[in-house]
Order: structure tokens, then sequence, then C-alpha cells
């Protein structure tokens, strides 16, 4: 649902991306033909008549289904009890109640467990023919030619040399904002606030001062004071003063 093939070749060409479209289409030839090269090897060592990924499933569900109980209907149903929720199992469709033998191609744990009450040690042939080995060498069949070298290319008169891009520069425009946009159904927690510790808002739109502008502020109004002082207590001797003078 949220990724594909191409996203996984993206992933790998990280680097190779900032090359000219011609240098990366030869990587990206060259990368092909190494996966079908070293796949086409890796399928003549196989034993078994599935891959891999489908013979390593089986064995988890054969694991799995070792306690369940199977009972006959008949030639083709069987019905397979597992902790009080029973499964009826078609052989000659090959479909069963729980749906995952339709939807996946791989034979369920019903399935296997019918081909272990049937003495049957190999369930391969329940599985799809796509998860065979003929199928998965008939895949990577066909070789992958590389270009020639760019010694034996036609080069035309008019022809302009391609420069590589440059990636390091800052792009034109205001730069994209990497805002998380909820998808449908999510429930967003409550904004936190990390000066005051209060919920509702954040930091930048917070009312609370500082520490440091609290401190600002006291100090702010005990030198105002102190300065208060001094001029109450000058005018005080000036007043004293002149007292003393008119005296005089």
């Amino acid at each position: 649902m949220t990724s594909n093939s191409a996203e996984s070749v993206n992933a790998l060409s990280l680097q190779e991306r900032k090359y000219p479209v011609t240098k990366l289409m030869d990587y990206f030839v060259e990368l092909q033909i190494r996966w079908f090269f070293e796949r086409r090897q890796d399928a003549e060592k196989w034993t078994h008549s599935l891959s891999k990924w489908a013979q390593s499933r089986t064995i988890r569900k054969m694991v799995k289904s070792r306690a369940w109980k199977v009972t006959g209907i008949d030639e083709y149903h069987y019905n397979v009890d597992v902790g009080g929720r029973r499964c009826v199992i078609d052989l000659l469709s090959r479909t069963c109640e729980c749906r995952k033998w339709q939807v996946s191609g791989l034979p369920c744990g019903h399935a296997i467990s019918v081909c272990r009450f049937k003495k049957q040690r190999d369930c391969s042939h329940l599985t799809m023919d796509y998860y065979t080995k003929e199928f998965f060498v008939s895949t990577y069949l066909e070789p992958i030619n590389p270009v020639p070298s760019e010694f034996e290319w036609v080069v035309l008169e008019n022809h302009v040399p391609l420069q590589p891009p440059v990636m390091e520069k800052r792009q034109v425009g205001r730069p994209r904002e990497n805002k998380h946009i909820p998808s449908c159904g999510e429930v967003t927690g409550p904004s936190f606030c990390t000066r005051c510790h209060a919920t509702g808002h954040k930091t930048g739109k917070c009312k609370q001062p500082l520490e440091s502008q609290v401190l600002h502020s006291r100090k702010k109004a005990r030198t105002s004071n102190v300065a208060t002082s001094f001029q109450a207590a000058d005018a005080t001797q000036s007043q004293a003063m002149t007292v003393d003078l008119n005296a005089f």
C-alpha cells in the first residue's frame, strides 16, 4: 500500500542518481544484469520444487499445525478442528473456509494438516504454479546484454557534451515543509509545551516568560528600588540643609 518496486530501486541509487542520465541508465542496466545472473545461479542449486520463500512459509505452517485434528468427510472434503473452530477443506477446488489458501496461493495450515492426515510427506502439489522453481527460473531465463562501449557509438556532428547536474546547489523558491499529514482515522495527540509543561499549545505560542526574562525583570526592579531609595534620601537631606540654612 505504501511502497513498490520503484521505491526499492531508488533506495539503491542514492549516490548514482546524481550521475548524468546516460550514466544512470548504465548503472541500472548493470544492476539488472547482476541480479538476473545471480538469481539464475542460485536457482540451479535448489533441490526442492518450490522457491526458498515459499518453502520457508510452508515449513512454518507445518510446524504450527502439528496438533490440529482432522476428520474425513469424503474423498475430497475434510474437516479440520483447531481449538473448537472448524474449517472444511475442498481438495478438488483447492479452497478452504479460512480463505488463506485462495488469497495467497500457498496451502494454509488446514490443507497441510489434511496432507499429514493422508500420510503425504510433501504438500508442494497444493501450491500455485507461480511459487515453483520452474516459474522462478523462467522469470530470469532471458539474459540482459550490456550496452556497447561508448567508443563504438556513432557521434553526431552537432553533438553537445552533457554536463553532470549540480545537486548541492540550493533550489530556487521556498524550501519544502515536512509537515505531517494525518491519515484517515488517525487521532493526533494534544500539543505539549516544553516551557511551561502545559497542554494545548507549543513553545512557539507560549506566553509564559522565560526564566532569564524573569530574573532580568527582578534585577531591574531591585535596581529601580535602590535608585528610588537614594533619590528619597537625597531629597530628605536637601530639605534638612535648607531648613538649617534658613535657621542660620
